[in-house]
């Protein structure tokens, strides 16, 4: 891992070195709290991160200086003064109150837990592994805990799409597709990262019932967007295992027809027992929706799930040109949403978002909001290849896998509305580049 060192322990005066113990202190406890309440408490969240927030402004102004000579908490800045220019522009040339934006501001605002968590990790001297082993057992306990509080209801037994997280089935299924891809990946790598039988035992047990509770997850809750967010993960992960298999000339076609032949049963037992049975038929109604065409009338689809997204979509890229380059505002969706005639469903469901996080980007926050995202992005790439350079287990890799499948997933799904997906966010995407913060001086002050 890469690290600096803004302050040492032995150039420190006795009341810095006081004040970064006491900050280690607080980003430990703000740390565990928020990730293990992903996935069962908001108040958790809250509070974890607001003590988080207290470890950062009590570390003192030689930590916070050091913050700024990382890019990606630079391309924080920037995304937050950009979602700002747009609410301000919109107030004043568009006519969307303030009074109505500032909420809104606040929850995109929150990107900046990405870099403050992975700065947490780095500072309580917890470590990526440790944190995610916090996160995904806090995921473990939070399907008990919900699955007790609705009567135990098991994915073989309960037909159809169930809410069991009190947030809604496309999060639900989002955080269990993080938790299938988590315990795939460092379950592979446990032979090579723990050295004691016992402690394999114990990792190989764990990660087991992680994946356990993420098959339980996606398969009650059906959520599309999910499925093919892990398709087009298993598709990216399995042409990158080849490659290395062809440069180390290791790859035996035995071993190519076994993984097809597995994921082709895998697949069919999954279709035919009946577990997918309404989201094929959801499917089925979308394509068929698609195959006629829009109303040559009016030019909307039907009010299908596709076709209502379609009809909300077309009405964005109508509305997008009045303010391309500074949107409509932090609550632009609502307000491009209120001024447009959509028919049926296509006009009441979710009246406050588009059903896709680039087009409610794009919306909100123009072309300025997508370029300084994507900024942002790109640097949280760096850092992660920073701060990961040879690092087993493959904390790097968990990280861009979940950020693949969060941004397929989000293609016909919006999840910037919700306050839980900022933490999740921060818990699955943060701890990944801790490393850019480490110093001995965090840990020890």
């Amino acid at each position: 891992m890469t690290g600096s060192s803004a302050l040492h322990p032995h150039s420190a005066t006795p009341n810095q070195a006081l004040f970064l113990q006491l900050s280690g202190a607080l980003a430990a406890v703000g740390c565990v709290l928020l990730l293990l309440s992903v996935s069962v408490s908001k108040s958790g969240q809250n509070i974890g991160g607001a003590l988080l927030l207290l470890a950062f402004l009590v570390a003192g102004t030689q930590v916070w200086r050091e913050a700024l000579q990382h890019r990606v908490v630079w391309a924080t800045l920037a995304w937050i003064a950009a979602i700002t220019t747009s609410m301000f522009y919109a107030a004043a040339a568009i006519g969307v109150p303030l009074e109505e934006q500032t909420t809104h501001l606040w929850r995109f605002s929150r990107l900046f837990l990405i870099p403050l968590v992975a700065w947490g990790v780095a500072m309580s001297g917890l470590g990526p592994y440790r944190a995610y082993i916090i996160l995904f057992a806090g995921f473990v306990m939070g399907t008990l805990y919900h699955m007790a509080a609705n009567d135990w209801p098991w994915f073989f037994t309960q037909p159809g799409r169930v809410d069991i997280s009190g947030e809604n089935v496309q999060f639900y299924g989002l955080l269990s597709a993080t938790a299938l891809i988590a315990a795939l990946i460092f379950t592979h790598a446990v032979h090579r990262h723990t050295q004691s039988t016992l402690g394999r035992v114990v990792l190989y047990m764990f990660w087991a019932g992680v994946m356990l509770a993420a098959i339980q997850g996606l398969l009650i809750s059906l959520a599309r967007g999910s499925f093919l967010g892990l398709a087009v993960v298993g598709a990216v992960w399995s042409g990158l295992a080849a490659r290395r298999a062809f440069q180390r000339s290791s790859l035996k076609w035995m071993h190519a027809v076994a993984t097809v032949v597995a994921a082709v049963t895998i697949a069919a037992t999954v279709v035919y027992s009946g577990l997918l049975d309404q989201s094929i038929s959801r499917v089925q109604t979308d394509v068929g929706a698609l195959v006629e065409g829009p109303d040559p009338a009016t030019g909307f689809f039907q009010n299908t799930s596709m076709g209502i997204r379609l009809n909300q979509w077309r009405a964005a890229f109508d509305a997008f040109p009045d303010h391309k380059l500074l949107g409509h505002g932090t609550d632009g969706s609502r307000f491009v949403r209120d001024n447009i005639e959509l028919p049926d469903r296509s006009g009441t469901a979710a009246p406050h978002h588009f059903h896709s996080i680039y087009i409610d980007l794009l919306i909100r926050f123009g072309i300025l909001g997508i370029v300084v995202v994507a900024w942002f992005t790109l640097e949280y790439l760096r850092a992660v290849r920073r701060a990961n350079s040879d690092t087993d287990p493959p904390i790097a890799t968990f990280a861009i896998f979940a950020l693949i499948l969060f941004l397929v997933a989000g293609l016909t799904q919006t999840f910037w509305t919700s306050q839980i997906t900022w933490f999740y966010l921060a818990a699955v995407l943060g701890p990944a580049f801790a490393g850019i913060f480490t110093s001995r001086a965090y840990r020890n002050g």
